[in-house]
């Protein structure tokens, strides 16, 4: 069975109302939580992901199965090693497709890391 509601405002019973465009903008468009075990990224669960490819140490790149509008959508990411630090890939843009990141130690910022337990949400308008 399908269907279609069209709303323009949620309304709680006891907690107010919200519009519903903050529901459609305001929610994750892909996610992914990964680990490297030997090298080697490994997806344990994911939203919206197609694939993901190791760029080699500390960097990883994951794909979209639903492009995004355009390569400006916001991104936030973190991982298992406390001295390292989740970063934008220097030299690749994200794209709609893909988003390329780099796990970086903090006081030279050349040498990579691979990690686990990395974790990535991505908002933005999908295509």
């Amino acid at each position: 069975m399908a269907g279609t509601i069209v709303a323009d405002t949620l309304t709680h019973s006891t907690a107010g109302s919200i519009a519903t465009n903050y529901v459609v903008d305001g929610s994750a468009k892909a996610w992914i939580h990964f680990d490297v075990p030997s090298g080697t990224p490994t997806s344990r669960d994911s939203l919206n992901m197609a694939s993901i490819t190791d760029d080699g140490t500390g960097d990883y790149q994951v794909n979209f199965s639903n492009n995004f509008a355009n390569g400006f959508y916001a991104t936030s990411g973190t991982g298992d090693d406390d001295q390292y630090f989740f970063c934008v890939d220097e030299h690749n843009e994200p794209t709609s497709a893909d988003f390329t990141m780099q796990f970086m130690y903090p006081p030279s910022a050349t040498s990579d890391t691979d990690v686990d337990n990395v974790s990535t949400i991505h908002m933005g308008e999908l295509a």
